[in-house]
């Protein structure tokens, strides 16, 4: 590699502030509210009590709570948090009696869990914030406070299986003479053998004056604690007996999940790994509370479904109400999923197979329904928390209701699902493209995959929706919007889950909501082609990528050339195929293209060479055909060397390509290189200048380019490990364009993490569009689009007059100080989960770290003037 090139990618490793003066953010734009329930994972965790039920969702970070009102359950209240950081952990675990709910944020509380109390209010319940919130007075970081809840009368039993370096504990709360209130535990309750990693807490049962607890040890033969209230209430105590079964074995799973329930003086713990009708058939044990009082002791009964069979899980979940236990079997018929009713005979427990065997009438494999089970008196609720009824694992209750003749097998009499949501991970912005007054921001993975696109107009002030795109043939994850492109009034969108571009033309009446004008496809489509991965427009002329077309090799790709008919767009295949001169397995042409001016380009990745091929449409029109040019970057260890092109552009005299490259000490390097035509034709070269960001390596620069004659956009999604994303801006100096870092830098105001911002790039006139594929502001990971207007031409940053964010000590063990005056600074663990928030920072810059935990942090300062950094610290 040339020594020229590997100083230039010698990177800082720190953010400069941004020169403002040569863009302006101008608007932004998020997608649609689509009601959607994809990957809500909607009741993994649910209880009952009479007539009400609570339901968890493990994604929406919520629970809710549903009424039956005799002939359909309702859902009367949605409880959250009246803090929003700590709701996005809310939700799991739930559980009710009476009038009160309980509901647990195991993540919560900086980590140490909470449990937040929710008492009806005397109109009934209503969407409302809890009553109070429940934190352990020793509980430490990590320590899962509130894994596990039951409340029963006025007492509320926490489990916390990381306590004490995961031997584990039981926090116990005993609601005060004046009502619930924020508070710390009554009594704590621990096993007098516990030792390390016992996990004791995992899950947690209360009937009356007795609480259990299962262990399941480093030898997981599986016990359960339990645990009786003294005559002097409860405190700080140990176990009054240990419940094992009579057959253990290592691995069966014996009360090692939510697999323990208590009514009364009858528990009931799974043992899902139990081997007697194959591997993971699973069983279930019965203890009855002796005459003289609870003692150590092994089961009474067992209970075994009559068609039991290998994989089942049979006993992962267990739970007893009064004379009626019902039993989950979540992997039962390929985790399609079932449950199973047993109700106590005339002469007593005793060994037994099922009453009734309950399954949905929509199962579906992998649904998991019985994953959690609970009964109340004469109602069963089910949950399959990855169903697919209401969107991809959007997850459902079903509730069953006893027969007069008494239970018998039966599918569900109502399903219960939750929010109607903004569905998440629908990726707005991940493809825009611009011209003139309107745009296009593509949605591929709305409505499960479907896709979307939309119209936007500039009415001179502000962008504004004026049409949703679709097409009338995509299936779910067809992906339709992962590619877009406009040119004047026609716009196409690439769905390649689905082999096919779709064309649109605006009408005379201008755009509006519609389906497609016509359907592109090509005459040798293969099943795995992905056509349509990539699209780009110019006039009249379309080009589709197709990168693992097979036609001169397994994956050797193509990109096939559409021209408008004169009787207008039509459904139809290719006007002309292109293809490779040196065309072979693995080439993948077509990951990327661009057309300008009757000139296409497209991205070819050979194994380890990353080319970009040049097509000049012939005199004589498009037609099948090679490469009239090619474009590689031979470093100096060009045949040792690995470099991979992820995007290109082209302009009248300029291609750009974003490219990966890997040096022979195998150190991965981000660049983009830049061709400029020196004749009337494009002619192949080797020799292009090189772009690079002065900001880290490894930020997926050049992940996104657009290039016209003077200025180059360069989209680095990754931006400073922690995604917020950033546009790097390359203006072309006086004497053309050579071996240089950027010109100024483009984020937006109100960047955070794992925003992608800069993952979609397109520029028309002064107007550049941004994706920003990851923006949470709607839902979770469902994007955003900028608009931003880049000024005349400007001074170049000099970076020796840009004062360095810097923090120290760094390590840090309890204080850290910031050498800038910021008005606000938000915390983020390697998750990219918020974890603090300072409005209003002390003036002099420090910051007390000493209750965060040990471990990599990011810090997003907000300066004065709108301008953001981002810096990581270590806390010691």
């Amino acid at each position: 590699m040339c020594k020229k090139l590997l100083f230039l990618m010698i990177l800082s490793t720190y953010f400069y502030s941004i020169n403002a003066q040569n863009y302006e953010e101008l608007q932004k734009i998020l997608p649609d509210t689509i009601l959607s329930y994809k990957d809500l994972k909607f009741s993994y965790s649910l209880d009952i009590d009479g007539n009400y039920a609570v339901i968890g969702s493990q994604s929406l970070h919520k629970a809710y709570v549903f009424h039956y009102n005799g002939s359909e359950w309702q859902k009367v209240a949605r409880l959250a948090l009246s803090d929003e950081n700590e709701s996005a952990y809310l939700g799991y675990p739930v559980s009710i009696d009476d009038n009160v709910i309980v509901v647990g944020a195991v993540q919560g509380n900086n980590h140490k869990g909470a449990a937040y109390v929710f008492v009806r209010p005397g109109s009934g319940w209503t969407d409302m914030t809890e009553t109070a919130k429940l934190t352990a007075s020793d509980v430490a970081p990590y320590d899962n406070f509130a894994i596990s809840l039951d409340i029963s009368d006025d007492v509320i039993a926490a489990g916390a299986r990381g306590a004490d370096y995961d031997k584990g504990a039981v926090y116990v709360f005993v609601k005060p003479s004046g009502g619930w209130t924020d508070m710390t535990e009554t009594g704590k309750l621990t096993a007098s053998d516990a030792a390390q990693s016992d996990n004791m807490g995992f899950s947690v049962s209360i009937s009356g004056d007795v609480i259990i607890t299962n262990v399941s040890r480093n030898d997981p033969t599986g016990r359960v604690y339990l645990f009786e209230k003294p005559s002097s209430g409860w405190g700080n105590m140990t176990q009054t007996a240990i419940l094992t079964s009579s057959d253990a074995a290592k691995y069966d799973g014996f009360a090692s999940t939510g697999s323990i329930s208590i009514s009364n003086d009858v528990i009931t713990v799974g043992a899902y790994g139990y081997n007697g009708n194959g591997y993971y058939s699973g069983k279930v044990y019965l203890f009855e509370k002796p005459s003289g009082g609870w003692t150590n002791m092994t089961e009474t009964a067992t209970l075994l479904p009559s068609d039991g069979a290998a994989y089942d899980f049979f006993g992962d979940m267990t739970y007893i109400s009064g004379n009626t236990i019902i039993v989950g079997a979540r992997s039962d018929d390929n985790q399609k999923g079932s449950a199973y009713i047993f109700e106590k005979p005339d002469d007593g427990w005793k060994d037994m197979t099922q009453t009734a065997k309950l399954t949905s009438s929509v199962r579906r494999d992998k649904d998991k329904f019985g994953y959690v089970v609970g009964i109340s008196g004469d109602i069963a609720f089910c949950s399959a928390p990855e169903s697919d009824l209401f969107g991809s694992n959007s997850g459902a209750v079903f509730a069953f209701h006893k027969p007069e003749s008494g239970w018998i097998d039966a599918s569900e009499d109502h399903i219960l699902n939750g929010d109607g949501k903004i569905e998440t991970d629908n990726k707005f912005g991940y493809s825009v493209d611009i011209d003139g007054d309107y745009a296009v921001v593509g949605q591929y993975g709305a409505n499960s995959g479907t896709g979307i696109a939309y119209v936007y107009k500039n009415n001179g002030t502000t962008w504004n929706k004026v049409a949703k795109l679709t097409a009338t043939d995509c299936p779910y994850n067809s992906n339709f919007g992962f590619s877009v492109g406009i040119s004047g009034n026609t716009i196409v969108v690439g769905a390649y889950q689905n082999n096919a571009a779709y064309v649109f033309e605006k009408p005379i009446s201008g755009w509006a909501d519609m389906k497609q004008t016509a359907k592109l496809t090509s005459s040798d489509v293969g099943a795995a082609d992905q056509f349509g991965y990539s699209v780009s427009i110019d006039d009249n002329i379309i080009a589709v990528g197709a990168h693992r077309n097979c036609c001169q090799g397994t994956y050797s790709g193509a990109v096939y050339v559409f021209e408008k008919p004169v009787s207008g767009w039509t459904d139809m295949t290719q006007t002309a195929k292109l293809t490779t001169s040196n065309g072979e397995y693995e080439f993948f042409l077509g990951l990327s293209t661009d057309i300008n001016n009757n000139t296409i380009i497209a991205a070819a990745n050979k194994p380890e060479k990353g080319l970009v091929y040049v097509y000049k449409k012939p005199v004589s029109g498009w037609t099948d055909m090679s490469e009239n040019a090619i474009m590689t970057a031979a470093f100096e260890n060009a045949e040792e060397d690995e470099y991979k092109v992820h995007s290109v552009s082209v302009s009248p005299n300029t291609i750009v390509a974003g490219l990966t490259y890997t040096d022979e000490d195998w150190e991965e390097h981000e660049l983009v290189c830049v061709y400029e035509k020196t004749g009337s034709e494009w002619t192949s070269m080797d020799t292009p200048v090189i772009l690079t960001p002065s900001g880290d390596d490894n930020i997926k620069f050049g992940n996104s380019v657009y290039a016209n004659d003077n200025l180059i956009a360069v989209g680095a999604p990754d931006d400073g490990n922690v995604h917020s994303g950033v546009v790097y801006m390359f203006e072309k100096p006086e004497g053309g364009w050579t071996d240089m870092n950027e010109t100024y830098m483009i984020t937006a105001t109100d960047a955070n993490i794992s925003d992608y911002f800069g993952q979609g790039l397109a520029m028309s006139g002064d107007i550049l569009l941004i994706g920003a594929k990851g923006v949470d502001e709607t839902a979770r990971d469902n994007g955003a689009a900028y608009f931003f207007r880049i000024k005349s031409s400007s001074t170049r940053i000099n970076k020796n007059e840009q004062e360095k964010l810097t923090l120290f000590p760094n390590p840090a063990s309890d204080y850290i100080r910031i050498n800038k005056i910021c008005t606000n600074i938000e915390i983020y663990n390697i998750a990219g989960q918020k974890i603090m928030s300072i409005n209003n920072p002390d003036i002099s810059g420090t910051i007390n770290v000493s209750d965060l935990p040990k471990g990599s942090y990011m810090l997003k300062v907000k300066l004065t003037g709108d301008k953001y950094r981002v810096i990581k610290f270590i806390k010691k």
